[in-house]
C-alpha cells in the first residue's frame, strides 16, 4: 500500500505540472548601471539654443546643411559594437512622448519634415575598449520654412555579446534628444478625433479612441475625461480620467478606455471626451459610434479565451488538490485501522 501511495503522489504532481505549458528554460541577462560599460553625450554646436541642455536644441534655417556630432564612450575592457537609430518622436499608447521605436508618422503629415528626410547617420559603429568615438549626423533642412519644432531621439544600443538562442537579452539603450526649430512663433494647439473602435489594448478588452496632433508642436500636461454610454440607455457604461499626459508633434495617440475585464457588447454608443491643458486650451468631442457583432467577438475571443483557459485550469487543479487530500486522509485512516 505504501508503494502505491507514493506512486500516486508522483503521478499526481506530474499531472498538475502537465496542465501548464512551460516554455523551454531560458536565462535572462540583466545589466546594472556599472555593467553597461558605455555612455553617450552631445557636442554642442554654435547654433545650440541653450548650452545647459544635454540634448541637441538647434536653431536652424531653411536649406541649411550642417554636421553635428555626439560621442560614444566605451568604458569597458573590450571592443564594443553599437547600433544607432534616429527615431521621430511619437506618442506611445501610455500617452507620453517616446523615441524608442521607429514609428510611421500619420499619412497626412508633410514628409519633408520627417527626421529620416532631414538627418543621415551611420547604423552601426565599433568603439575600441577604453576609448571614445565621435559620431557625425548630417542635417539637410527642408527648403520650406516651418514654425514649431521637429523632435527626434538618437538611440544607441550595445549589441549583445555571444549568447545562445535560448537566452533573453535585455537591451539597454541611451537616448539623446534632437530638437530642430527655425522660429519662436507659438502655434495654436489643435487635437483632432480620428476614429473609435473596440480593440485589445494592454491585453484587455478596450475601446480605443484615436486622436491626432496635426501641428508641429509637442503638448504636455494634458488631462482627459471620457464617458461612454449606450445610446439606448442613459446610464454611463464607462467613465475614466487621466492627468499629465503628452502628445508628440504630428503624431497619433491611441487613447485606450479599459473595459475592466468585461466583454465588449455590440451596439450603438455615444462617446463624450474632454481634454484640457495648463494653457487654458479645451477640446470637447461628442461622437456616436457603432460596435459591430463581428468586431466585438474578435476582441472578446482574444481576451476572454485566455481568461477562460486559466479558469478551467484552476478548477482542475482545485479538484486534484481535493482528491489528494482525500487520498492522504484515507491512507492515514487505513494505516491506523491496519495497526
Amino acid at each position: 500500500m505504501k508503494k502505491k501511495y507514493f506512486r500516486f503522489i508522483i503521478l499526481y504532481f506530474l499531472l498538475v505540472m502537465s496542465l501548464f505549458n512551460f516554455p523551454p528554460k531560458v536565462t535572462a541577462t540583466v545589466s546594472t548601471a556599472n555593467e553597461i560599460g558605455y555612455h553617450i553625450y552631445s557636442i554642442a554646436p554654435e547654433n545650440q539654443i541653450n548650452n545647459d541642455n544635454s540634448f541637441f536644441d538647434l536653431r536652424m534655417k531653411p536649406n541649411q546643411e550642417q554636421t553635428i556630432e555626439f560621442v560614444i564612450a566605451n568604458t569597458s575592457d573590450i571592443d564594443q559594437t553599437y547600433t544607432i537609430e534616429l527615431n521621430q518622436a511619437y506618442t506611445n499608447n501610455q500617452g507620453y512622448i517616446d523615441y524608442s521605436e521607429n514609428k510611421n508618422s500619420p499619412s497626412n503629415i508633410n514628409k519633408q519634415f520627417s527626421i529620416e528626410q532631414i538627418a543621415k547617420i551611420q547604423k552601426n559603429v565599433t568603439v575600441h575598449k577604453q576609448s571614445t568615438t565621435k559620431i557625425p549626423i548630417n542635417l539637410k533642412m527642408p527648403s520650406e520654412q516651418y514654425d514649431g519644432e521637429i523632435l527626434a531621439g538618437i538611440r544607441v544600443i550595445k549589441q549583445p555579446e555571444n549568447h545562445d538562442s535560448k537566452s533573453i537579452v535585455n537591451e539597454y539603450g541611451y537616448i539623446l534628444g534632437l530638437r530642430l526649430t527655425e522660429t519662436d512663433k507659438e502655434l495654436q494647439r489643435l487635437i483632432q478625433l480620428n476614429n473609435i473602435k473596440p480593440e485589445v489594448s494592454f491585453g484587455k478588452t478596450s475601446v480605443v479612441i484615436t486622436l491626432q496632433n496635426p501641428i508641429m508642436e509637442s503638448y504636455g500636461n494634458l488631462n482627459y475625461e471620457v464617458k461612454i454610454q449606450n445610446k439606448e440607455k442613459p446610464d454611463i457604461i464607462k467613465q475614466k480620467s487621466f492627468t499629465g499626459l503628452q502628445m508628440a508633434p504630428n503624431s497619433l495617440y491611441n487613447f485606450s478606455v479599459d473595459w475592466d475585464g468585461e466583454r465588449i457588447v455590440a451596439g450603438d454608443y455615444r462617446m463624450n471626451l474632454r481634454i484640457t491643458d495648463k494653457k487654458s486650451n479645451k477640446w470637447e468631442f461628442t461622437k456616436d459610434f457603432k460596435i459591430q457583432t463581428q468586431e466585438a467577438n474578435k476582441v472578446n475571443k482574444v481576451v476572454i479565451r485566455d481568461t477562460s483557459i486559466m479558469g478551467n485550469k484552476l478548477i482542475i487543479i482545485l479538484s486534484l488538490i481535493i482528491i489528494l487530500i482525500f487520498t492522504i486522509v484515507y491512507y492515514a485512516w487505513y494505516k491506523r485501522k491496519s495497526n
